[in-house]
C-alpha cells in the first residue's frame, strides 16, 4: 500500500512538472477590434533559451522554427546586456 501512494504522488508531482512548462492563453478581442487566437506559450521563467521563439526550438503546437537570438549566457533578465544590441557570431539580427 506504501508503494502504491508513493507510486501515485510521484505521478501526480512529475505531471505537475511538465504541465508547468507551458501555458495556455485563452483568446481575447484587443481595444482596436482585432481578435488575438489562442494559443500556447512556455512558461515564465529567468531565460528567453527554452522559448518557442528563440532559434533551435520548434513550437510543438505550430510546427514553427524559432528566429530570435539565443541568451549566451542562459539568464534573459539580465539589466545589463541590450538584447537588442547583441551581435552574436554566425547569428544576423
Amino acid at each position: 500500500m506504501r508503494t502504491l501512494t508513493f507510486t501515485l504522488i510521484l505521478v501526480m508531482l512529475l505531471s505537475g512538472v511538465a504541465l508547468a512548462k507551458d501555458v495556455y492563453v485563452k483568446g481575447y478581442a484587443k481595444q482596436n477590434g482585432t481578435y488575438m487566437e489562442s494559443s500556447h506559450r512556455t512558461g515564465p521563467n529567468t531565460t528567453r533559451n527554452d522559448n518557442y521563439s528563440t532559434r533551435g526550438n520548434v513550437n510543438s503546437y505550430t510546427g514553427q522554427s524559432g528566429t530570435k537570438i539565443p541568451d549566451p549566457d542562459g539568464v534573459g533578465n539580465n539589466p545589463y546586456v541590450d538584447i537588442n544590441k547583441r551581435q552574436l557570431p554566425g547569428y544576423e539580427n
